[in-house]
Order: C-alpha cells, then sequence, then structure tokens
C-alpha cells in the first residue's frame, strides 16, 4: 500500500507521532510533557523535551498537515542519503533546533508573561530540510502544493515562510530557528561535519540500531540511495543494454524491406526497381518485332 511505499525512517515517524497523538486522548498531559517549553527546560533541567518535541501533538489538524509536509519532503531526502542518514540529520537537527528554540524563548518570553511559548511537531526540521534543498540549486524550480505555479528555489523558501507565518503566526520562532539551523547545514563547513560520511553510515547500518532494521522493508542502504541517485542524474545509466539498440529481425509494417534481418536475403530497393524497367523495356520490344509479348530474361 501507500504507507508500506514510504521509507522506514520517515514511517516511523509517522506511526510514532499518531500513536501518541492517540494516547493523548486518554491523557491530556502528553503534549505537555514531550513539548519543548523553554521555562520548564531551563529551570526545571528537563533536557528531554530537546528531543521528545517533534513527537507533541494536541490537534489532529496540526497533525495531518505536518505528516503531509513530513512525507512530502523528507521521503526524498531518506531516498538520497539512505535511513541511517536521514535518521541522523532528523535526531540532530531537531535537537539544534530545539536549543536555538529555547534560547530565543527564554528572550520572548522576558517580555511577555502572560502567554507560554512552546515548540512541538515536526514542522521546523521540515523547514530546515526546505532551506537545504532550496540551496543546492537557488535556481531550479519548486511547486507550492496549493499552487501549480513554478517558484524558482531562491524565492520559494520566503513565499513558504510568509504563507506559514501568516497561517498560524504563534509557531513564528520555531520557523524561525528551523530556518537558522537550515542555513547552518547549507554552510559546506558545517555540513562536512554534521552529515554522516558514507564510510560511516554503513559502519552504522551493521551496528546495533540499525542492524535489526535492515532486513525491514523500506529500509534503505547507502549503497542504494547512491545508485537511485546515480539513476536520477544519468538515467541512460540504469539500463545500460538498452541504449540505441533496437530489436532485430521485425520487419516495419508496409511494403518495405525488412530491416534488421540477414544482409544476404536483403534486395535493395534500387535493384528492384531497375529491373522492374527493364522487364518493361524488353516486353515492349519484343511486341513489336511479333506482335505478341514476350518476356525475355
Amino acid at each position: 500500500g501507500y504507507i508500506a511505499a514510504i521509507p522506514l525512517c520517515v514511517r516511523f515517524f509517522i506511526y510514532s507521532c499518531t500513536a501518541i497523538y492517540i494516547l493523548s486522548w486518554f491523557s491530556g498531559e502528553i503534549p505537555l510533557a514531550l513539548a519543548n517549553i523553554p521555562i520548564l527546560t531551563l529551570s526545571k533541567f528537563h533536557i528531554w523535551r530537546l528531543f521528545t518535541a517533534c513527537f507533541s501533538y494536541s490537534s489532529i489538524f496540526t497533525l495531518l498537515i505536518e505528516l503531509l509536509f513530513f512525507i512530502i519532503y523528507l521521503s526524498p531526502a531518506e531516498m538520497r542519503r539512505g535511513t541511517v542518514g536521514v535518521s541522523w540529520f532528523i535526531f540532530i537537527s531537531n535537537m539544534l533546533i530545539q536549543f536555538v528554540f529555547t534560547i530565543l524563548g527564554i528572550i520572548a518570553q522576558s517580555s511577555t508573561n502572560d502567554v507560554i511559548i512552546a515548540s512541538a511537531g515536526l514542522f521546523p526540521i521540515v523547514i530546515a530540510e526546505i532551506v537545504i534543498d532550496c540551496n543546492k540549486n537557488p535556481e531550479a524550480e519548486r511547486r507550492l502544493i496549493c499552487c501549480s505555479w513554478p517558484i524558482k528555489a531562491k524565492y520559494f523558501l520566503w513565499v513558504m515562510l510568509l504563507l506559514l507565518v501568516f497561517l498560524s503566526p504563534t509557531n513564528f520562532l520555531s520557523i524561525l530557528s528551523g530556518v537558522l539551523i537550515g542555513y547552518l547545514f547549507s554552510w559546506n563547513s558545517c555540513a562536512n561535519c554534521i552529515f554522516l560520511s558514507d564510510e560511516r553510515a554503513k559502519n552504522w547500518e551493521d551496528g546495533a540500531i540499525f542492524g535489526c532494521a535492515k532486513e525491514t522493508t523500506g529500509f534503505i542502504s547507502i549503497d542504494h540511495a547512491r545508485e537511485l541517485e546515480a539513476q536520477s542524474r544519468f538515467p541512460a545509466a540504469a539500463h545500460p543494454n538498452n541504449v540505441n539498440e533496437a530489436p532485430r529481425g521485425i520487419a516495419f509494417p508496409g511494403r518495405g524491406v525488412q530491416l534488421g534481418g540477414d544482409s544476404a536475403q536483403v534486395r535493395p530497393i534500387s535493384v528492384l526497381v531497375n529491373k522492374n524497367i527493364e522487364e518493361k523495356m524488353t516486353i515492349k520490344k519484343a511486341g513489336k518485332e511479333d506482335g505478341k509479348q514476350h518476356i525475355i530474361i
């Protein structure tokens, strides 16, 4: 089905966030216990909130919308980086985003004591991935889900940010944190330190955590990710035996000669035409001599 076709890491977050949301029906304290609330994270030393904020949802509408964006943007990322690579990206980006949000939240909280500032959900991670993707090729065209008009990548990010801030102004700090971490990951010096190398990803694939998941449907190894990347860049390389190769011994419909057959059995069209003309001229000449038509060969 559709869910089975989604890569393993993305599917894990779909199941986890949905299950935690269902549990919140029975205990409304669960989303609050998982969300990153800067005051509690620092004053009460609730460090786990830096890691659990992405699983916190209290609204079915928010859950569905964010999971939709998560599938659209993180599934291709897992196809490019492999299951291990995208798992590490989600882990480290979520932690850094929540760390930045905590600092910004404390600053914002100092100016207003009437509102509790909190960060929850997967959307900041999605924003970080969008920033990274748009900075790879700024001139490439992107399209919004609700609009088919092409937008260059260097403008696409800001159009989406304005739309998101307009729709959900209370999540401005979370979105801003995702943008900052996305630009940090786009910086080559930081990207080389943060993203996993292929060699390390292969070692992790054989480790205790991912070793058990290698046989699971949807797991994408780093070798398979590189194959998919090569196929997307050079489609002809995926089927080298079929390039510029036509089937042999198959005739085209019509009255022409068979193409691709044995050259010794094929009679050129020019020879057939010349012979036909010679036969007609011989018939005409013989008819003049004895009044009858003879075919002289």
